[in-house]
């Protein structure tokens, strides 16, 4: 069991980038999630082998994240989930990760775009589409929240100028009926789900220069 776990560790280690800031090949993304009651949080949230961490008071409701990716990174999927699986071959890698077949799921497909403001300036922005996974496989590029999808109320849509050094991620907005009560048993749920994906996604670290500006827009 520990080989196997050694192998599949050093398998996504070897598949994640080597991402540096402030490079013309990186991008950095940003986003939030809101909720409806003043609370700790305990969330967990995936990106390409990564579990991101939560910036600032994890317990406000409003908490931001942040990621790097590719600058020409136009499609990013973003879902929500209570159970998830990893898909190995018989060598032991990890050929991807999947919904279990007893969960449900929201999948959102979101495709940058550009627009013009009504000073007929360019912006940039997402075209948001309900997605349907192929046998519950998870895409390449998936923001993946471990909760209850059915807490859900959607996600809001936010532009930015084409010369930011990053890119605002939809913020998602759980739904303002959800009890704190609900909130609670779907953030145990999902950490007992992450126990066994945890292992497979390294932490991330850094300073977030759009920090400021995501606050300043709530």
């Amino acid at each position: 069991m520990l080989q196997k776990t050694i192998l599949i560790l050093y398998t996504l280690t070897q598949l994640l980038p080597a991402f540096e800031l402030n490079t013309p090949e990186t991008k950095l993304f940003s986003g939030s999630i809101e909720f409806p009651h003043t609370m700790t949080y305990d969330l967990c949230l995936f990106y390409n082998g990564q579990k991101l961490d939560f910036e600032g008071n994890n317990t406000n409701k409003f908490l931001q994240f942040s990621f790097l990716d590719y600058s020409k990174t136009q499609l990013v999927y973003f879902i929500i989930t209570n159970g998830l699986s990893c898909c190995t071959s018989e060598s032991n890698n990890v050929d991807c990760l999947s919904i279990l077949d007893e969960s449900s799921y929201i999948c959102y497909k979101m495709q940058a775009k550009r627009e013009l403001d009504p000073n007929d300036q360019q912006i940039l922005t997402w075209e948001i589409l309900p997605h349907q996974l192929t046998n519950g496989q998870i895409p390449h590029n998936s923001l993946i929240f471990l909760f209850d999808p059915t807490l859900i109320a959607g996600l809001k849509v936010q532009s930015w100028k084409p010369e930011n050094i990053f890119r605002i991620i939809p913020t998602l907005l759980i739904h303002p009926s959800a009890s704190a009560e609900q909130l609670q048993r779907a953030m145990i749920i999902a950490r007992l789900a992450a126990l066994d994906i945890d292992a497979l996604h390294s932490k991330t670290s850094f300073n977030n220069p759009a920090h400021a500006v995501l606050t300043s827009m709530h």
